[in-house]
């Protein structure tokens, strides 16, 4: 008998289809894995030995298929566990931020605007006729206003489009846009 009749012993499984017995050199080479990580999965009742350094090498394969398949879907779940809890997080800082009133929705910012610059105008509009009851007077007033009104709804259009898109007009889109840098400044990330 030859020594190397003994690598593979040709065995009947528990299942009753043929296997081979093995030493844990040739395991671990069919496994690509070490002896140790054999071992280890020896110890954690991944693998069976069957006899004094002897696994069957169909059943040890199959074990440790199942063994990387349940790892990959336990780390696939995890992420996706990560994922979720990342949301969560997310919904209740933005919850809490619109309850202190850190957030507040576009539509309420440019309202606002809205409201104020109506209440300018008007003010604006009727200045003249409170400084002067001459037409006169009235009309040599008018071009500081509209130079004023023109002014004032300037600064009015860019609050309204920074207050929509969250950036200052004419920035450049991959510039982090005020709410970016607040909550990075409330983390103590600058």
């Amino acid at each position: 008998m030859s020594p190397h009749n003994d690598l593979f012993t040709p065995v009947t499984g528990d299942d009753g289809l043929p296997d081979f017995e093995v030493g844990l050199p040739i395991l671990s080479a069919w496994s690509d894995v070490s002896d140790e990580t054999i071992l280890k999965h020896v110890k954690d009742g991944v693998v069976r030995r069957h006899g004094r350094g002897r696994y069957r090498l169909r059943e040890a394969l199959q074990a440790r298929a199942r063994f990387l398949a349940d790892e990959r879907r336990h780390a696939t779940k995890s992420a996706a566990d990560g994922r979720v809890q990342d949301a969560r997080a997310r919904e209740i800082e933005l919850r809490i931020a619109k309850e202190e009133r850190e957030l507040v929705p576009v539509a309420d910012m440019v309202d606002v605007i809205d409201r104020f610059a109506a209440a300018t105008v008007t003010a604006l509009n009727n200045l003249p006729n409170r400084f002067s009851r001459d037409p006169a007077e009235r009309a040599r007033l008018r071009p500081f206003i509209d130079e004023a009104r023109t002014a004032i709804a300037a600064e009015m259009s860019k609050a309204a489009e920074e207050a929509r898109t969250g950036e200052p007009p004419g920035a450049a889109s991959s510039a982090p846009n005020r709410a970016a840098r607040r909550r990075a400044a409330r983390n103590g990330g600058g």
